[in-house]
């Protein structure tokens, strides 16, 4: 989670779909809280999106966001910004 003026931003994470598999799913979505208004929104960035990732870190740099590392849905550990 990372807080930029008035918002908090969250990317990604996981979690476990309940069926006889336990399959984890790694999530690509940013979501965009407004503490003013008090409301959650989907935020779409503009350029590349980084791929679906858990345990990852991220920075706001200027207005830029960066997402670094973290997991992906096969344990595969990444090392990207």
């Amino acid at each position: 989670m990372l807080a930029y003026n008035n918002f908090l931003l969250v990317h990604g994470g996981s979690a476990v779909k309940i069926d006889k598999f336990h399959e984890r799913k790694c999530f690509i979505t940013l979501y965009m809280f407004d503490t003013l208004k008090k409301e959650w929104a989907n935020y779409f960035p503009k350029g590349i999106d980084p791929t679906a990732r858990r345990y990852h870190s991220g920075a706001i740099l200027g207005s830029e966001l960066f997402i670094y590392g973290g997991q992906d849905v096969n344990g595969r550990l990444l090392n990207d910004i």
